[in-house]
């Protein structure tokens, strides 16, 4: 398990959303990686390991790196319509 370092100097943020969970704010750190916040929150947001991470309604993957303010959103993608 990845543990994230909380600083209480640190102002810029990233929030991490996962179904019903409350949202968790976590401190920017740089080269702060979506599969960073994966293996980090797994446990504490129940993220299960088929969702797909967002930001701005946009698919992005775990190596994608984060920036302050960021949204990150693990969502399980449901059926496409025919």
């Amino acid at each position: 398990m990845v543990d994230l370092v909380k600083d209480e100097t640190v102002t810029e943020k990233v929030t991490v959303l996962c179904g019903a969970a409350d949202p968790v704010e976590v401190d920017m750190v740089q080269g702060l990686t979506v599969g960073t916040l994966r293996e980090a929150l797994v446990d504490q947001l129940n993220i299960d390991p088929d969702m797909k991470p967002f930001i701005g309604g946009d698919r992005i993957g775990d190596n994608f790196e984060v920036v302050a303010g960021d949204t990150v959103e693990f969502v399980k993608e449901g059926g496409r319509k025919q």
